[in-house]
């Protein structure tokens, strides 16, 4: 008999059924070492409970963005991934977060960067000055795009119909 078997034979006898088991393992830390021998897919559950630290997170650093920008009168509009997830999802977390999009007024552009540099973003590289789009700026490992248009000037839309 291996040692995985003696393991299981062991929390079988003191604990009874799988889920007292697999209950038991999640109270005292092993759950992660020796879930997969009672059928649980714990790489699964590794990656989501990764993914909703990772989601809390992204949603922490919008709030501070937002507060800050709306305690100056700059208007924020979150949207693409985080702000989707809410709708999509029935738990917004499941859905992986790359990024922040975060969309000002063009006359606030100057001012929303100008802040988010002095928060301690950095601009991602120096091309992203250039980007019509969007400026993308990295802080701990969260990226924020702040967007200067909606659609992509590529696409050619005008975005004067939605204002």
């Amino acid at each position: 008999m291996n040692v995985n078997e003696l393991l299981v034979n062991y929390l079988k006898r003191i604990h009874g059924d799988t889920n007292s088991i697999v209950e038991f393992t999640k109270e005292n830390a092993l759950y992660f070492s020796t879930g997969n021998l009672f059928g649980v897919d714990v790489e699964k559950d590794l990656s989501y409970k990764i993914n909703k630290f990772r989601y809390d997170y992204f949603v922490k650093r919008f709030l501070e963005i937002r507060d800050l920008f709306l305690s100056l009168n700059i208007n924020t509009l979150l949207f693409k991934g985080i702000a989707l997830a809410n709708r999509l999802y029935d738990k917004a977390h499941k859905r992986y977060v790359g990024d922040i999009d975060v969309f000002v007024d063009v006359a606030d552009f100057s001012e929303a960067l100008t802040l988010l540099i002095r928060l301690g973003y950095n601009f991602r590289d120096e091309k992203t000055l250039y980007n019509e789009h969007h400026i993308v700026l990295i802080r701990d490992n969260v990226t924020v795009e702040l967007h200067r248009s909606i659609f992509n000037p590529i696409l050619g839309i005008n975005e004067n119909y939605l204002l």
